[in-house]
């Protein structure tokens, strides 16, 4: 079972501007017989420097998302040089230059939200079955003003089942609207950037994709995403379930014939509906701290036939309720959304409350038609609290920020949500480490990232772990590959019950786009297996030694990105 964790993109108009964070989650399964793991490098899709695993099925078939892209198509000829001062020549950029100008257009707080500007791909989903197969260009569609693809439209693809179905995200492409400035005595035209609908939650079934929605009838027609699908075809994520006040108020305002300008002045509403409306749904998802949402969300669940077709679907609802005397602000709301789901039908996920700048989460359980608390009350972390996956014994594993010494830190729980028992919370690799669970198999073997020192910081270098509750034992993965690996595991994604764990690890790779040479450590997915050939190199001192410096996640998807600005190859590689 199997959710991903979300790292923010960070998009700066610097150095690392335009990182991605990467969403790393999943399970995985431990062979008791097995001496150590062979690595298995199955390679990478072309034009995503990096990349991320998430859900890996019994026949070994896996799915994720390329980030860091390099194959975006840059329209220069539409960028104000006077934003690039130090550019000299927007149409024959560097590396160094290509990598600013594709931030730029990615930036959160700039041109990002704006529909004046050009808009990117920044997400690529894959499946692995064999070889990779990327999508993004099958669901795309031609610019008029180009001829060519947009290049524009995001896929992310988070579950994967036995049946061969998988789920996960999509965001439409943009096209290009022009329309006459009633305010430009000599005619100009504006541009505008559009796309038909909000994303939608991706089914697809082996054959080809559907997307999926939920309630019906809202204004705007409402967002949906899938985080998991289990061997029954029960598929769950968040969905829209209502209106909130700012989705009225924007749809009003975008459809009116006119409105007011800066000097207050009544001027004719020139932006197409669609353009105006990502406008308003940007700033609640990239601005917003916390975010603030176009609608009501709640955990759903669709019930998919054979072929991938929607008998059921239904909200999960929320396990937190205001007391009757109490009423949310408007800028206030509560929601949830469901991580994984077992083959029982059980889901867990979060419940939030967010009241201004305050959030809370709770970690729930759905289960029997009900959301509830998945901890009690009185647990220490109750308040910032994350279930993530569950198996089919009923065992759920989740994190909840505590404070063991002065520094907060996410320490993993696990529970069976059969059992009236308390959660419990193991030490770690130490008292007062965060270690984050990302999945569950049926041999209630956790899998996830924890820290590996004891710094007394907020940054600590992280490792892939292995826990089984059964036994209460916690491994440390790269313990478990040869002394003379060239590899570090920084994350355990998922594993099938084969005992093959989809694992995350850190690289130099190299790519020649468009005769751009780009060169970085990067993030990759591995698949590591069990195997009695293999001698684990053991305790950490010497896996230290083979592998030298370590770095946590989103520290080597920082480095790389700076590595791009700084130690990039800033020539063009002469074609021959």
């Amino acid at each position: 079972m199997h959710f991903p964790k979300t790292f923010n993109k960070s998009l700066c108009a610097t150095v690392v501007a335009g990182t991605l964070g990467s969403a790393l989650s999943l399970g995985v399964v431990s062979s008791a017989q097995a001496s150590g793991y062979e690595v298995v490098d199955v390679g990478s899709i072309p034009y995503s420097f990096s990349i991320t695993g998430f859900a890996i099925n019994d026949a070994g078939q896996f799915v994720g998302t390329g980030t860091n892209l390099l194959d975006n198509q840059l329209r220069t000829d539409l960028l104000d040089p006077e934003v690039f001062p130090e550019i000299e020549d927007l149409s024959d950029l560097n590396p160094q230059e290509w990598l600013g100008v594709r931030n730029w257009l990615n930036q959160r707080g700039g041109a990002l939200n704006q529909p004046r500007e050009q808009k990117l791909s920044r997400f690529k989903g894959f499946l692995f079955n064999g070889e990779f197969e990327v999508f993004n260009e099958q669901l795309d569609i031609i610019e008029p003003e180009t001829g060519e693809l947009t290049r524009s439209n995001d896929l992310l693809l988070y579950g994967l089942n036995n049946q061969g179905f998988f789920v996960g995200e999509y965001r439409p492409p943009f096209l290009q609207v022009n329309v006459e400035d009633p305010e430009d005595p000599e005619g100009e035209m504006l541009r505008f950037f559009q796309r038909d609908h909000l994303p939608l939650a991706a089914v697809h079934n082996g054959t080809s994709f559907s997307f999926l929605n939920g309630e019906a009838g809202l204004v705007y027609g409402g967002m949906a995403r899938a985080q998991a699908i289990n061997d029954v075809n029960q598929v769950v994520g968040v969905a829209s379930v209502g209106e909130r006040e700012r989705l009225t108020e924007a749809f009003e305002r975008c459809s009116a014939e006119f409105i007011e300008n800066d000097e207050g002045e009544q001027i004719p509403n020139v932006a197409p509906l669609n353009a105006c409306m990502y406008r308003f749904w940007a700033s609640g998802e990239y601005l917003s701290t916390p975010r603030q949402p176009f609608y009501e969300e709640q955990a759903y669940l669709w019930e998919l036939d054979g072929s991938g077709n929607v008998i059921n679907q239904r909200a999960l609802g929320v396990a937190f309720s205001l007391p009757e005397d109490e009423e949310l602000p408007e800028t206030g709301y509560i929601r949830s959304a469901a991580n994984d789901i077992n083959n029982d039908g059980i889901a867990v996920g979060v419940t939030n409350y967010v009241v201004s700048t305050s959030s809370q989460t709770y970690a729930t359980v759905f289960k029997d038609g009900e959301a509830t608390y998945a901890l009690d009350t009185s647990t220490a972390g109750f308040t910032q609290s994350y279930a993530i996956a569950i198996n089919d014994n009923g065992y759920m594993v989740g994190h909840a920020r505590r404070f063991p010494l002065q520094t907060p830190r996410d320490r993993m729980f696990f529970k069976n949500v059969n059992s009236d028992e308390a959660a419990t919370f193991p030490a770690g690799f130490f008292n007062d480490s965060s270690w984050r669970p990302t999945a569950i198999n049926n041999s209630n073997i956790v899998v996830g990232n924890a820290e590996r020192d004891r710094t007394q910081g907020l940054s600590r270098r992280t490792t892939g772990f292995m826990y089984n509750i059964d036994t209460q034992e916690l491994t440390d993965l790269n313990t478990l590959l040869e002394c003379n690996s060239e590899y570090y595991v920084v994350d355990a994604m998922d594993i099938n019950e084969h005992g093959e764990i989809l694992a995350l690890v850190i690289g130099d790779r190299s790519e020649e786009v468009n005769g751009l040479l780009f060169e970085s450590p990067a993030t990759y997915p591995v698949i590591l297996r069990p195997s009695e050939a293999v001698e684990g190199c053991g305790e950490e001192s010497e896996v230290q030694e083979r592998s030298g410096a370590f770095v946590t996640p989103i520290q080597s998807i920082a480095l790389g990105l700076m590595a791009f600005v700084a130690f990039i190859t800033r020539r063009k590689i002469n074609k021959k």
